[in-house]
Formats: C-alpha cells, sequence, structure tokens
C-alpha cells in the first residue's frame, strides 16, 4: 500500500476515532441528565416452576426495571400488593391471568389492568376486595391454564378473567437453559453477556440498540395480518388447537370449583378504530370457543374503538397503554363480581 495512503488513513483515524468517542460520551451524558430509562427485558424477573408446564414464573420478591418500568413483584410470584392474608379475608376475590397484557408491561405498578379494576371495584362494594394479577410475559393458554390450577384456585377466587391474545398460539420465545431463564433480550456466552450488562448500563448502547430493534422490525399491513390471524386461527394450525384445549381444560376446572370464568380475547390496538373492525373474526373465534364449553366471553372493541386515548405505551413498546386498562376496567367493573 502506497506510503501517501497509509497516512491518509492514519489521519482520518487519529481524527475520527477520538471524534467518536467524545460523542458516545456527550450521548451518555445527555441522555443521563434528561432522564433516559433504559429498556430491556430483564430475565431477573423470573425464576424456573416448579410445575414442569408453567416453566417458568415471576421471582418472588423481585424490584427492578422492567420493559422501561420499576416493576415489583410481591412473596407471593404475583405483581399484585395483596397478601396471603389481604387475599383470604376479602369478601370479593378475582384473579387475573394471562401474559405481558395482564402483567402490564409498560405501565407502572397500580396502572394494569387489575390495579384499576380492584380500584373502581372498591368504590362501588363494601368490605374487603382483592384481584390478584396473575399475569405473566410471554405466558401462552397453556401455561395460563397452568397458572390457573397452581397458583388461582388455591386463592379460591370467585372471578377469573383470562385475557386472550391471538399471540397464544405461538411457540414459546423464552425457555431455560442450564437453569437460567432465557429471553429474547439475552444471548448466551460471553459475548452474550457482555452485551446483555452493557445494554443495562450504558444508556447510549441502550438507546441505539433499542431504536434498531424498532428499526429492523418487519412492517405488514392491516391486510397482511389479517390473513396472519386468519391462518392462526385455522382448525389445521396445531398452535390453535393446542391453546384451544388448555383452554378446554381451564374451563372445565373453573366449573369443577364453582369459579366463574370470564375470557376477553383482548383486541390488536393498531385497527381498533376501523370499521369494520378487520380482526373480528379472531374475537369471535376465541368466544365461541370458551361459551361451547361453558364460559363467558367478552368483547372490549366497542369499549375502545370510540375513545379519544392513547393507545400503546409508545413508539418502542407497542403494550396497551394506562389509559386503555383504564377504559377496560371501566366496562368490567359493570359487571363484576
Amino acid at each position: 500500500m502506497p506510503k501517501r495512503v497509509i497516512q491518509f488513513l492514519s489521519r482520518i483515524i487519529f481524527v475520527s476515532v477520538p471524534g467518536f468517542v467524545l460523542a458516545l460520551v456527550f450521548m451518555e451524558v445527555a441522555l443521563r441528565v434528561f432522564g433516559y430509562t433504559p429498556y430491556y427485558l430483564n430475565a431477573k424477573a423470573f425464576e424456573p416452576s416448579h410445575a414442569a408446564d408453567m416453566v417458568y414464573e415471576l421471582r418472588p420478591g423481585f424490584e427492578g426495571l422492567y420493559a422501561g418500568q420499576l416493576v415489583s413483584v410481591n412473596k407471593l410470584g404475583f405483581r399484585s400488593t395483596e397478601t396471603a392474608e389481604d387475599i383470604a379475608r376479602s369478601a370479593v376475590r378475582i384473579v387475573v391471568i394471562g401474559d405481558s397484557v395482564a402483567f402490564g408491561q409498560g405501565v407502572r405498578d397500580g396502572e394494569a389492568l387489575p390495579d384499576q379494576l380492584a380500584a373502581r371495584l372498591r368504590k362501588r362494594l363494601p368490605g374487603p376486595i382483592a384481584v390478584v394479577n396473575l399475569g405473566v410475559p410471554m405466558y401462552d393458554t397453556c401455561h395460563e391454564y397452568a397458572m390457573f390450577r397452581e397458583r388461582a384456585v388455591p386463592l379460591n377466587p370467585q372471578v377469573a378473567l383470562l385475557i386472550y391474545l391471538d399471540n397464544d398460539t405461538d411457540p414459546l420465545p423464552l425457555h431455560i437453559k442450564d437453569g437460567a431463564i432465557v429471553t429474547p433480550d439475552t444471548r448466551t456466552g460471553l459475548v452474550g453477556e457482555f452485551m446483555a450488562t452493557l445494554r443495562k448500563s450504558s444508556a447510549a448502547y441502550n438507546f441505539v440498540w433499542t431504536y434498531w430493534q424498532v428499526a429492523k422490525v418487519h412492517r405488514v399491513t392491516i391486510d397482511q395480518y389479517r390473513e396472519m390471524i386468519a391462518a392462526k386461527f385455522n382448525e389445521n394450525n396445531p398452535g390453535w388447537r393446542r391453546s384451544r384445549g388448555c383452554l378446554n381444560d381451564m374451563v372445565g376446572l373453573a366449573k369443577m370449583r364453582s369459579i366463574r370464568l370470564i375470557v376477553i380475547p383482548f383486541p390488536e390496538l393498531g385497527a381498533i378504530h376501523q370499521e369494520p373492525y378487520p380482526f373480528r373474526s379472531y374475537v369471535k373465534t376465541v368466544c365461541d370457543a370458551a361459551r361451547a364449553q361453558g364460559a363467558e366471553c367478552v368483547d372490549v372493541v366497542p369499549t375502545l374503538k370510540d375513545a379519544n386515548i392513547r393507545l400503546r405505551v409508545n413508539r418502542i413498546d407497542l403494550h396497551p397503554s394506562a389509559e386503555v386498562y383504564a377504559r377496560t376496567a371501566d366496562f368490567l367493573e359493570k359487571m363484576l363480581p
């Protein structure tokens, strides 16, 4: 390589590398000054479950960041403030089962659907009331049935709300490796551990990484997603057959224990204002399956479609906002206990 070329490249490196480092330092300081909260899914929020078909559950006593919010898990392993004594002496006992939507991913403690529903019921009904949040991120219907059997039934609830999502038919994205919980946010090996630590400790790296995840997501149209939903809830899809089988088991156990089970197929919010709602068939299919076994099923689309509220947590986290949970709690409160 000619000497002049080497000298030219050396100058570029000499100028650009320090400049790049300074830019990163400036970005790190600026993000921290303006209160940037790192976004990541914290595997420490979970632990392997003693029940094989639950696979994993929330770690009792966990307190820390999860999906950009400070999250507290009580000693029972629920995202709820109630103690075992509180639940036992409550005149009204309701459990909410589901995945990250029931859990309240992206909203603060006290803003999830179970908390907002409890606050409304306490204004109307006398005596102590417990609405227990048994939601666990990334659960599917079969994990939710196991949660109902292992954790909900011993609480002796009068009512159970199952928050059903269209991804209940999908394969589980979280698994256990070498006794540790591995989420989509984690990678194994030394490099993976280093990058995960950097993502949690550096605001600048977390910011770039988070927005890169958003940028690389493959966007689909409403029509494309409608076709995907139709394929998910087709009789030929083993994921739907498995989900429906576990739903049937949950309904059967609820009947045996005299628990009022209400299934809520939670809608895709991105198209909630469209008329007609493009994913109506998904809601109908789930409700038909639930009602065929003797459970109740409610459609919250009419409650949300005309609401002039923020629907998502933010452009990074597309989970329902606290306002969506408030609107849903207003609707459910009228039909409970």
